[in-house]
């Protein structure tokens, strides 16, 4: 998924020539990142290619899992030192999971292509209906949500503002960084009070976007948790993709006030709390 733009995204900060690609937005984003923020703990999960991250509760996560002929949604119990899956619901076979969020009673999970936009009973995960991606979204990428709406992110400059009813987009909001320059590839996401905080393919940061102006307001690099989870595939001896399995999923504990981050097909859910 998206391999074509992680692969010229990687080729430019390795110093390679690439051609044809507009990679200012991403370049911008990742020569400002900032360090200003601790870890708690690391806690050991099951390594998949996570699309989605939410709390539900204060110990109990969705996660939204990609992969065509592979995708699940999933509920998954946080302990103190690993978690378990307690409840996974398996796409119809085509279909690539992408972002999720539990909204009133109900929980939507997104595709990338292929236009559906899956809602699930929230306590059992059966599925209750099939909605229509809309079609100002090229994609489907990362999916949050407010006290009245869904927000959702396709790969490009945008957030969409979304009916949960039906799925049609109200508003459409610009990123863009303090030099007014826009900032693509936008992808899972997460809604704190007024601000969205989002992951950007395909590099190990999250940037904290102003639900009102698009502005972004601070960026966070978490290089260090790449090359934690890196450390942890070596010991293992598992074979590991740096180029697509970066950095994906932001889920935010209102009680410890804490961020869970982790990423594709990674070992690890880490603790942080941002300053």
């Amino acid at each position: 998924m998206k391999s074509t733009i992680i692969s010229a995204v990687v080729a430019l900060f390795l110093g390679l020539s690439t051609q044809n690609v507009d990679l200012g937005p991403a370049y911008s984003v990742k020569i400002t990142g900032t360090t200003q923020w601790k870890e708690i703990k690391r806690i050991e999960k099951d390594p998949v290619f996570v699309e989605g991250l939410e709390f539900i509760d204060d110990t109990t996560l969705i996660e939204s899992v990609g992969q065509y002929w592979g995708s699940q949604i999933r509920k998954v119990k946080m302990n103190t030192a690993d978690s378990e899956i307690i409840l996974e619901h398996s796409l119809p076979a085509g279909n690539f999971g992408e972002g999720c969020t539990k909204f009133n009673d109900f929980i939507y999970q997104m595709t990338y292509r292929e236009g559906n936009v899956y809602v699930y009973d929230a306590n059992t995960l059966e599925q209750v209906k099939v909605l229509k991606m809309p079609k100002e979204m090229e994609e489907g990428w990362g999916l949050t949500h407010d006290d009245t709406h869904l927000w959702a992110s396709d790969g490009t400059d945008h957030l969409f503002k979304i009916r949960p009813d039906d799925f049609t987009v109200v508003e459409k909001l610009k990123v863009k960084d303090k030099n007014g320059k826009a900032v693509h590839y936008i992808n899972e996401l997460e809604l704190v009070d007024d601000h969205i905080f989002g992951n950007v393919l395909p590099l190990n940061i999250i940037i904290k976007i102003d639900k009102k102006t698009g502005q972004i307001e601070k960026i966070y690099d978490f290089k260090t948790l790449f090359e934690a989870q890196m450390e942890r595939v070596d010991e293992i001896g598992n074979y590991w993709d740096k180029t697509n399995n970066v950095m994906n999923g932001i889920a935010f504990n209102k009680v410890s006030n804490t961020f869970i981050i982790t990423g594709k097909n990674w070992n690890y859910f880490f603790e942080v709390q941002l300053q």
